[in-house]
Parts: structure tokens; C-alpha cells; sequence
């Protein structure tokens, strides 16, 4: 039976194992989602905010226009372009006179009654600043009428030479029985050619912009404010409460003689982020709640089903009887509890048979031993030969000695450790063994040159790279030959690399048997024709993988030469010794 405290471990372990991937999928989404919504959103409101404070400036400058064309048909009036500016005087009233002043009034009443954002409009002369032009009223005194905190400004235009055109905003009231209210009013020089002579007047309602404010998508708590070109603040609207200073994004947007500026609240930015944070976490909680129940559920059944499994491996051990059906096979981890339990019982059959097979192998594994030839056996051989030769020579150097002990030196040499790496001195001193053997008995047939280069017996290669390729040319090349062959040997360092070299004199190929060659060189097979120019050219590929270069060349009757290149690679002192 499992203890409480196994339980409680395997049920912390499963419910890490579930929870942990599906916690951190949901919280890597979870900050995926925020990152996207909140960069989308700030792209947006930013894009609102510009779109907002364009259409401002485009409604500004629509009034700045307005009172542009009614200073410029002021300006350019016949009696202002001559200099006539008896205009509004008390003094000298003529009919004459009365008709200009009406068609002033209708110029300006043409211009504010058809639009319904303009208040009322004014003419003013610097010459008679008393007196001035009402577009509802007509001529009006300064003393009689409520509306005059206009002037001074209106007067200071004169004086400013680079100053064409003012905004500002201002409370006033028109009448004596109006309270005060705020107006937004724009001033306009009018010139007689380049002399200022007046200014046009406009007297814009502020709830204008703000039925305007409330057309647009804003969002709560923004706030649009524009701005003269002294920097004024001339309007200001917000939807909701007013922010504080530092706690908006803020853009802004500049036009010829205002400038427009939307500012929202940072707190709007995160709303969307901060709500989609508060699912994210109750998404999580429930989520955890879920993967603990399920932890639970699968720790129990799986608790019922290992202590099932504990009690017939005790049935077991006791000898008793193996029920038939140990679980039922709801799932595949039912399925596979019962195979393994069944597989457990039956285990000795098993073992019996791997038993047996371990008794043939050992067999097998002595007859192998059994058929190998014992290389000391045979080096004691040889040696024995040799003083027996010498023994009935009389002498210690005769041709049967020195065959006998170079053939002990070359087996010797190819049936030690073949992985061994090994100095092209080395490999050449086994070589030159091997040719003094075939040279007693193919002394009449073959000539061997050796063309070494000392700088290159340094390097580090394979054994039996040599011995293979002077076999071949012997015989394949110089033994099919009727006439004397010659076998030259060439060792030389180029560079980075090791050129090795066997060319023979020999009978030579023709194309088609060439051609043969170089593709049985490619084959997995293994021929007794040229086995071993084979098992050099399989060894290099193994041994240096693409680094190595191997060709052959060969013309019938002429010779055939092979040709290896090989990485140079100096192997220390003690190896060279």
C-alpha cells in the first residue's frame, strides 16, 4: 500500500507537470495579447488625436479665411484705396456717405449671418475709434454700446508692424441685460495698399468648437486646446473630468496662425491592457483549480492501479495464483499495465532462454578463438627459420635470411594495431621491406626507384598506405610486361600536403578497363581483382573523408601511375624515432 506522504508527492509532481506548461502558455499569451492591444491602442488613440486636432485647425482656418476676404473687400473698397476715410464720423453725414456705410454692413452682415458660429462682427477705423461698425446694429458709439473691451486691442494693431492678424479669447456681454460669456474673437488688419487703416473684427462662439468636440470619437478624460500664435490659450474642451499636468499623451498639430493640441489620459491607454490583465489572472485561477482536480483524479487512479500491481507482484512472490484480468483495459496505460505484469511473471522462461543463448555464444565466441592464427606462433616460426637457414649457410646473411626477416618485419608491421597512426618513415621502411622480397624473385622483371623527399616522412598517416599500390603495380602492371619495369616510388610535401605517387611501366589499360576500375572503386562489393588498390582507396575515404584527392591514370602499353594526396600532419619527435 502507498503512504499519505507518497501520495501528497505525486500529487504536487503531477500537478506541476500539468500546470507549469499550461501556466506559462496562458502567461506568455496573456503578455503577448497586452503588448499587441496596447501597442494597437496607443497607435489608434494616436491616430484619433491627430485626426482631431487636423479637423480643429481645418475649422480655424476657415474662420481665419472668413475675415481675410472681408478685410481684403474692405481693403480694397474705392473710398479706402483713395484715402477717403471720413467713414463713421458724426461730422459731415451725407447720403452719399449713409450708402457706403451700407454697403459696409451688408458686406459684413453677408459674411457673419450665414454662418451660424460667427456672433456678431466689427469695423473699426484708426482715425475714429469711436465710432465703429456693428454687423446686427450698423454704426455704434463707443460710449453707448456694452461691447468695447475690444478696442484697445483692436487699436494696438496699428503699432505692430508684423502683426497682420490676433485671436484672443475674452468675457464680455452685448447687451445690459446679458450676463458676461466667454467669446473667442479674431482681429484683422485692413490696408489701404500697404497702410493699415482698420481692422475687421469676428466674435466666434465657443459652443461651436464644442458641438464640434462633441461629433468626435473622443475618448474620456481627453482634452483639445488651441492655441493663438502669441501661444494663448483661445479654447480648451474636455470630455470628463480635467487632467492633470504630466498624466496625458499628448499631440500636437500646427497650422498657419493656430495650433491644435489633443491630450488623453495615460489611464485610457492601460484600460483595455488592465482589464485583459484581470480576466488573464481569473483565466489562471480557474485554470489552476482545474489542472489540481485533474492532478488529484489522475493521482488516485493511478495510486489504485500501482497498489493493484503491488498486490500481485506479492501474489507472486508467495507462490499464489495470477488472476487472469488484473485490470480492465479501459485505456492503453490499462493495457500496458497488465502485459508488463504478465511479462514479469512469466520472466523465467525468459531468463532460461537467455540462458541457452549465452551458452552458444560462448561457443561460438571459442571456436573463433580456436581458428585464429597466434601472431607470436608464427613471428617464433619465422625466427627459427631464419637461424636454421643460416645455420646450414655457414653464414649469418644469405637471400633466405634476409627474406625470412623481412617478411617477420612486414607481418609483424600490418597485424599490430591497425588504428595506429604511423610517420611516412615508417610506412616507407615496411615498404622497402616488401619490395625486397618481390625484388629475389622478380629481380629480372621489375626496377624500383625511390624518388623520397626527406622534409615529408614527417607527417602522421595510415599504415599499409604504400605496400597495397607497389603490390598492384607488380603485379597488374610490371608482371603482364614482357620487357623490363620500371616501379617508381614518390613521397613529396606540397604545402599543407603529402604527394604520394606509384607509377609502373607495366602493360597499362585501356580506356574501357580503366573506366571499370574507377567504378568498382565506388561499390560496396569487394572483388579479388584489384582488392587492394580498393581497400586503400575505401581506408583514405574513412580515414580523411573529402580532404583526400585519388586518381588514376593509366594508357594501355605505356603504364599506369596512381596518385594520393594526402593532409600533411607532423607527428611528435618520439614517433619519429
Amino acid at each position: 500500500m502507498l503512504d499519505t506522504k507518497e501520495n501528497k508527492h505525486k500529487l504536487l509532481t503531477n500537478y506541476l507537470k500539468l500546470a507549469i506548461p499550461l501556466l506559462a502558455v496562458m502567461l506568455v499569451m496573456g503578455i503577448v495579447i497586452i503588448i499587441i492591444s496596447s501597442s494597437f491602442l496607443l497607435t489608434e488613440i494616436q491616430s484619433n488625436n491627430m485626426n482631431v486636432a487636423r479637423q480643429i485647425l481645418d475649422h480655424a482656418s476657415t474662420i481665419f479665411n472668413e475675415i481675410h476676404v472681408l478685410s481684403l473687400n474692405f481693403g480694397n473698397h474705392t473710398l479706402i484705396k483713395s484715402g477717403q476715410l471720413q467713414l463713421l464720423q458724426e461730422e459731415g453725414y451725407s447720403p452719399e456717405r449713409k450708402a457706403v456705410e451700407q454697403e459696409f454692413l451688408y458686406y459684413l452682415q453677408n459674411h457673419t449671418n450665414s454662418r451660424s458660429y460667427i456672433h456678431s462682427g466689427y469695423v473699426a477705423f484708426f482715425e475714429n475709434p469711436d465710432r465703429f461698425l456693428v454687423s446686427n446694429l450698423g454704426v455704434q458709439d463707443i460710449h453707448s454700446y456694452y461691447d468695447t473691451n475690444w478696442i484697445d486691442t483692436a487699436m494696438s494693431l496699428q503699432s505692430k508692424h508684423n502683426l497682420e492678424a490676433l485671436t484672443v479669447r475674452r468675457t464680455t456681454r452685448f447687451f445690459s441685460f446679458e450676463e458676461n460669456q466667454e467669446i473667442i474673437t479674431v482681429f484683422r488688419i485692413i490696408r489701404s495698399g500697404i497702410h493699415p487703416v482698420g481692422v475687421v473684427v469676428l466674435n466666434i462662439k465657443p459652443s461651436y468648437f464644442d458641438s464640434l468636440m462633441r461629433q468626435l470619437l473622443l475618448v474620456e478624460g481627453q482634452t483639445i486646446e488651441i492655441y493663438n500664435e502669441q501661444g494663448q490659450t483661445i479654447y480648451s474642451y474636455s470630455k470628463g473630468s480635467m487632467l492633470e499636468e504630466g498624466d496625458y499623451l499628448k499631440v500636437v498639430e500646427k497650422g498657419p496662425m493656430f495650433s491644435s493640441v489633443s491630450m488623453t489620459p495615460y489611464t485610457q491607454l492601460f484600460k483595455l491592457p488592465i482589464q485583459l490583465s484581470k480576466i488573464l489572472l481569473l483565466v489562471t485561477f480557474l485554470l489552476s483549480i482545474l489542472v489540481l482536480v485533474i492532478a488529484y483524479l489522475d493521482v488516485k487512479w493511478n495510486t489504485r492501479r500501482l497498489e493493484v500491481i503491488s498486490n500481485i507482484l506479492e501474489a507472486a512472490s508467495k507462490g499464489e495464483k495470477i488472476p487472469k484480468r488484473i485490470v480492465r483495459r479501459e485505456d492503453e496505460y490499462g493495457y500496458l499495465i497488465e502485459e508488463m505484469i504478465r511479462l514479469f511473471v512469466d520472466s523465467e522462461e525468459t531468463k532460461i532462454q537467455l540462458i541457452e543463448k549465452k551458452s552458444k555464444f560462448n561457443a561460438l565466441e571459442l571456436m573463433a578463438l580456436q581458428v585464429q592464427i597466434n601472431p607470436h606462433f608464427l613471428f617464433n616460426t619465422l625466427e627459427t627459420i631464419n637461424w636454421e637457414a643460416s645455420r646450414l649457410s655457414g653464414s649469418l646473411q644469405n637471400s633466405i635470411s634476409s627474406m625470412v626477416q623481412n617478411l617477420s618485419d612486414v607481418l609483424k608491421y600490418s597485424l599490430s594495431n591497425p588504428s595506429e597512426s604511423v610517420t611516412l618513415k615508417q610506412e616507407l621502411y615496411y615498404a622497402q621491406c616488401y619490395v625486397a622480397i618481390q625484388q629475389q624473385r622478380y629481380s629480372d622483371t621489375i626496377e624500383v626507384v625511390w624518388d623520397i623527399e626527406q622534409d615529408a616522412l614527417s607527417s602522421k598517416g595510415m599504415k599499409l598506405l604504400l605496400q597495397p599500390l607497389i603490390e598492384n603495380a607488380i603485379y597488374h602492371g610490371a608482371k603482364e610486361n614482357e620487357s623490363l619495369s620500371t616501379i617508381t616510388i614518390q613521397v613529396r610535401r606540397a604545402a599543407d600536403a603529402i604527394l604520394l605517387k606509384v607509377s609502373d611501366t607495366g602493360a597499362g589499360m585501356k580506356a574501357e578497363q580503366l573506366a571499370m576500375v574507377k567504378l568498382r572503386l565506388e561499390e560496396e562489393t569487394m572483388e579479388e581483382s584489384h582488392i587492394g588498390l580498393k581497400n586503400v582507396y575505401k581506408r583514405l575515404k574513412l580515414h580523411y573523408g573529402d580532404s583526400v584527392q585519388f586518381s588514376i591514370d593509366s594508357e594501355w602499353r605505356v603504364g599506369t601511375s596512381i596518385t594520393i594526396l594526402i593532409p600533411y600532419i607532423p607527428m611528435r619527435d618520439e614517433h619519429n624515432s
